[in-house]
């Protein structure tokens, strides 16, 4: 995987993820970074630069020591001007209502 999220609750609990929009030579959209569960073939999900659940939505996840693993794809445009871009990508767990 790509990276390893870790979440120790003592509550239910949902995770959100949401990334900034690159910066560098040119603008580039934050949505150019998808990711999606390690192993699992699924459909990649793309990044907003707003919080977004992507676990436990439908089913808060119960309290425990929890690690998920993602893989991450960045799809860069072919007419991107060369050089060197960063972005930051935060994931919050909540407490599930």
């Amino acid at each position: 995987p790509a990276l390893d999220v870790v979440v120790q609750s003592d509550t239910n609990w949902s995770l959100s993820a949401a990334a900034a929009n690159f910066t560098g030579p040119a603008a580039l959209a934050a949505s150019t970074l998808a990711w999606k569960h390690h192993g699992v073939a699924e459909a990649w999900s793309p990044f907003s630069t707003s919080l977004t659940g992507i676990e436990g939505l439908a089913l808060p996840n119960a309290p425990a020591a929890t690690t998920m693993n993602y893989d991450l794809q960045w799809t860069i445009p072919a007419l991107q001007a060369a050089g060197p871009y960063a972005t930051n990508v935060s994931f919050v767990a909540l407490p599930a209502p």
